[in-house]
């Protein structure tokens, strides 16, 4: 350089280290501040940490309060089983360390107690130190928090405390007390982290803000500066808290400064040389213009090529400084991720994302400040009802002195939302394809390329044993060429083939399966894979002949049941309409007397006799012949149809000598247990061909069993042919059933009295009889349906009314003074009186009417004491201790034991009108109406007689010493106001 220009160089060179001194010492100061804020950063996002958890452990303790609470209110203020209650709740809660209970502000209970003991008993309300703050709780009425709080053993702890309200007996809410709980400081302290603090460089302070006194401190460290601190506020019920975080020392390491310092003023003495050769050299502007030229053209050459490749990659970039600032965002095919993640230059990063994101960025970011690079950290963004997942990767810059580079953050934001969609899809599909199901896969060549290990459990082969290999490897070649043609014609035409196939194990073993084969193509229709699913179905077979063999054979003898004996009847009923000449039988059992023997010995031994039964009757018939169980004790048998184009009786025959074989073999005695057993069998037969095609085959059935009880009632132990009047009495007494229970319904019933007289023809007493006044037939006499009722039991019903009306109209009678001393006779049959509440009966109709009991007659039939006489002696014990009389009627006709007749409270006999209508003097009947009469009057009974018909019967009865009398010779029954009539004559 000329020396003319020396003095210019100077001048530059000095005004370039004074402007670039004042630029440094700018760029230092600012450079320490940005070192600080990103030290306070860092600690205050680590403090954050740190005060959620302090936070924790407070919303702990105050759950465990708020629980004692619970459980003082749920005992209505009682702090019975405090002790152990509150164990379970710090064994619940391990961050409380005590329990305690101050109703009406003084403390009785603390737990656990050691080392308080001397707590017991001090009253909150009295003590200074306690009592403003326990007045405010109070006042309140909501939980606080409050720390420091001094403790009995000269510690420090920070106490929650809840008030707690209870309903007195008026509803009202009144206070009960407090419920607290304790942590000691030193135990909260260790169980935020906050000692691990300090380990990172930091010094704290957890400070207290009361109203009157300012920051009350909780727990410090020793080298804590609070002019050096930043601030966090804890909002917690009641009180805040302030944590408070300083550097051991400064924000800025004295390393750090001078490195700053030392840096800046090279960079200054550089830029001081810089500007003296730019000076030097200014007058080769020409030529270094030329190189810069060039450079500058290969810089937008570079910066081209790097735009390109930003353009190409599909992510979201993002530029942050170490201040959390968005410097600089790019995106190309990702514009839409904006919307999701509106992050913006010049704004602060945690401004513009949700909380949950903002996690996720704060975690990328410590990361990399760590370890210079974080990668793969996926979080979820939700937008209107929509969400997506993102993939967030972030790369950090430290500043670079020597370069003027301050530390940035470089973030890489990618849409993965398909990536874990299709990853959740493929985890479903890996647990779908082990299922219980087999699976086999195969290629479009048919060979095998894939199995699940439900095929392998199935099958008993592994994958390797048939990769490769045609599926024919399990085929049991039950199948022929036609079956599988078929099958890969349904593939072929509609893409999928389902149905039942038999295969082969790998040990040789048949089995059946349920197979659906899918044929897999691609959007041109070229077959890529079939997929086979198929299930074993040995156990569904097994189940199927199981449910068969249930819905169509009894379990006892495993005999048809009745649904397979109806559908084998309609099938032979519909191959024999089409055979005029064929006619077949069948027969229809039921063991006499089976429930009796079936309740004495048991049923076990019931249902072994039962199967005794059917195996004899196998045995008689032949195997053509069909044996069934249609319930407990009724069996039937169809005979094979027979030819009887010659002999018309054929089948009939056949049918007799069959029950003939059965009702020989039933009398050799059974043995089903220890004893030998003898039981009969009443069988009904009909015949049916197709001469018959209206008959169903429950009609045939339903007429042999009208055949049985036809001869069950021609005395049991024999057989009986089927005649239509069978099915005439059948509706008849159907009919008669439903009509007396239209007839008890709607009141058709009345009662006519038939007069009793004495000696003197003095009417003393009356029988009342029923009658039945139907709407169509008229008067309905007495023996056309009371046997009827009597097998329908409608008996009982109709007796329960004869019973009631007669002592009601008895007690009407109460109000004409000559019907005062007649007595009611009341007929009572022997099913009704079977009845257990039969007394019951009759104390209610007496009670309900009123009637004097004296007057009330009950006429008995002597056939009641057939049966369980001691229950009858009881029972007429009972109607006797009621005041009722007991008549015997009919005496003389049935039982007559006159031994038991000695036991019975009888008051009145009543001589049966078949030994009055036909007796002459000196005949049987006079002889034994005497000896009646003569019976009765030596055992203290009165002695009625029926049927007088005749003046003569009168007399002679008279003769006797017969005591009453009865009959159409005196009076007939009569209406109520006809008998009104005749007593007032």
């Amino acid at each position: 350089m000329p020396v003319r220009s020396a003095p210019y160089v100077k001048l530059v060179t000095v005004l370039s280290i004074i402007l670039f001194s004042i630029v440094g010492g700018i760029f230092f100061q600012i450079s320490l501040s940005h070192y600080k804020h990103d030290a306070q950063d860092l600690a205050q996002y680590d403090a954050f940490f740190y005060s959620k958890k302090l936070s924790e452990i407070v919303a702990e303790n105050l759950a465990a309060t708020v629980q004692i609470a619970d459980f003082i209110r749920f005992n209505r203020g009682a702090s019975d089983g405090f002790e152990p209650y509150a164990d379970l709740v710090l064994r619940r809660y391990p961050y409380v360390d005590r329990l305690v209970l101050i109703p009406n502000g003084v403390i009785t209970n603390i737990h656990p107690l050691e080392g308080h003991e001397s707590a017991i008993g001090i009253n909150v309300f009295g003590n200074e130190v306690l009592r403003s703050k326990a007045l405010i709780d109070h006042n309140l009425n909501t939980p606080s928090v409050s720390a420091p709080v001094p403790v009995i053993d000269n510690s420090i702890a920070m106490g929650t405390r809840v008030s707690v309200m209870i309903k007195d007996q008026a509803k009202e809410d009144v206070f009960w007390g407090f419920v607290a709980s304790a942590m000691g400081v030193t135990h909260l302290i260790e169980s935020s982290g906050l000692v691990e603090f300090t380990k990172q460089g930091f010094e704290f302070q957890l400070s207290e803000y009361r109203q009157q006194e300012g920051y009350v401190v909780i727990s410090q460290t020793d080298g804590f500066i609070k002019e050096n601190s930043i601030q966090l506020e804890l909002a917690l019920p009641g009180t805040r808290w302030f944590l408070f975080v300083s550097p051991k020392g400064t924000w800025v390491s004295k390393q750090t400064t001078y490195s700053l310092g030392f840096a800046v003023a090279f960079v200054v003495m550089l830029l001081s040389g810089i500007s003296y050769l730019i000076a030097r050299k200014f007058f080769e502007r020409s030529v270094q213009a030329s190189l810069v030229e060039q450079k500058t053209k290969e810089a937008e050459i570079t910066l081209e090529r790097l735009s390109n490749t930003l353009d190409a990659i599909p992510d979201y970039l993002v530029e942050v400084n170490d201040e959390g600032v968005v410097a600089e965002n790019h995106y190309s095919s990702e514009r839409e991720l904006m919307k999701w993640l509106p992050l913006h230059p010049g704004e602060r990063v945690v401004d513009c994302l949700s909380e949950e994101s903002m996690l996720a960025w704060g975690q990328a970011m410590k990361t990399a400040f760590l370890d210079g690079v974080s990668s793969g950290l996926s979080f979820r963004v939700e937008l209107d009802e929509d969400e997506k997942w993102l993939e967030l990767s972030a790369v950090y810059t430290a500043p670079d002195d020597l370069k003027g580079r301050a530390a940035f953050y470089l973030f890489l934001v990618r849409d993965v939302t398909e990536r874990i969609k299709n990853e959740a899809e493929l985890r479903i599909s890996a647990i779908a394809f082990e299922t219980q199901d087999a699976i086999l896969i195969t290629d479009q060549h048919n060979r095998i390329i894939r199995v699940n290990n439900a095929f392998e459990a199935i099958t008993g082969y592994s994958e390797s044993e048939v990769y490769g290999k045609n599926p024919a490897i399990i085929s049991s070649g039950r199948h022929d060429r036609n079956f599988y043609r078929k099958l890969y014609q349904s593939l072929n035409n509609i893409g999928h083939w389902e149905g039942e196939i038999w295969n082969r194990k790998k040990d040789g073993t048949v089995f059946p399966e349920w197979l659906y084969i899918t044929a897999i193509k691609d959007e041109e229709e070229r077959l890529l894979h079939y997929v086979a699913t198929f299930r074993d179905i040995t156990q569904d077979k097994n189940n199927q002949q199981r449910i068969e063999q249930l819905n169509y054979y009894d379990a006892l003898t495993r005999l048809p049941n009745k649904t397979l004996f109806l559908e084998e009847l309609e099938h032979r009923l519909d191959v024999m309409s089409e055979i005029r000449y064929r006619r077949s039988a069948i027969l229809y059992l039921d063991l006499d007397n089976f429930k009796d023997l079936n309740d004495y010995y048991g049923h076990k031994q019931g249902d072994l006799l039962l199967k005794q039964v059917a195996s004899r009757l196998v045995d008689i018939v032949r195997p053509q012949d069909t044996v069934a169980r249609l319930s407990a004790d009724n069996f039937v048998i169809l005979l094979e149809d027979a030819d009887v184009s010659v002999n018309p009786e054929r089948a009939s025959y056949r049918a007799k000598h069959v029950a003939t074989k059965i009702l020989d073999e039933l009398k050799h005695p059974f043995v089903p247990g220890a004893h030998e057993l003898v039981i009969t069998a009443s069988i009904g037969m009909t015949e049916f061909g197709a001469d018959t095609p209206e008959h169903t085959s429950e009609d045939i059935v339903k007429q042999a069993e009208m055949a049985m009880y036809e001869a069950k009632q021609a005395g049991r132990a024999q057989s009986c042919f089927y005649q239509p009047k069978m099915h005439e009495r059948v509706v008849q007494r159907v009919y008669f059933e439903t009509s007396l229970r239209e007839a008890l319904s709607k009141e058709q019933f009345s009662l006519h009295y038939q007069p009793q007289f004495d000696v003197n023809k003095k009417l003393v007493g009356v029988e009342a009889l029923i009658r039945w006044n139907h709407p169509e037939n008229g008067l309905v006499p007495p023996g056309e349906f009371i046997p009827f009722a009597e097998e329908s039991k409608l008996i009982i019903k109709i007796g329960e009314w004869v019973l009631m009306k007669a002592c009601q109209v008895k007690a009407d009678w109460l109000k004409h003074d000559a019907f005062r001393d007649i007595n009611m006779s009341i007929n009572v049959s022997a099913l009704q009186f079977s009845q257990d509440n039969f007394v019951e009966q009759v104390r209610h109709a007496l009670d309900q009417s009123g009637v004097n009991p004296n007057t009330i007659e009950l006429e008995l039939t002597e056939s009641m004491l057939v049966n369980d006489q001691d229950d009858v002696i009881r029972k007429m014990q009972s109607l006797k201790a009621l005041g009722v009389l007991i008549s015997l009627d009919d005496f003389g006709t049935g039982y007559s034991s006159l031994s038991y007749l000695t036991r019975l409270p009888i008051d009145q006999l009543k001589i049966d009108q078949s030994f009055v209508s036909s007796f002459s003097e000196g005949s049987r009947e006079s002889t034994i109406a005497a000896s009646i009469i003569n019976i009765g009057h030596n055992l203290n009974m009165e002695v009625i007689a029926e049927g007088v018909e005749q003046q003569s019967q009168f007399e002679w009865l008279k003769s006797q010493g017969c005591d009453l009398f009865q009959g159409y010779g005196l009076a007939r029954p009569m209406p109520e106001e006809d008998l009104l009539s005749l007593l007032s004559q």
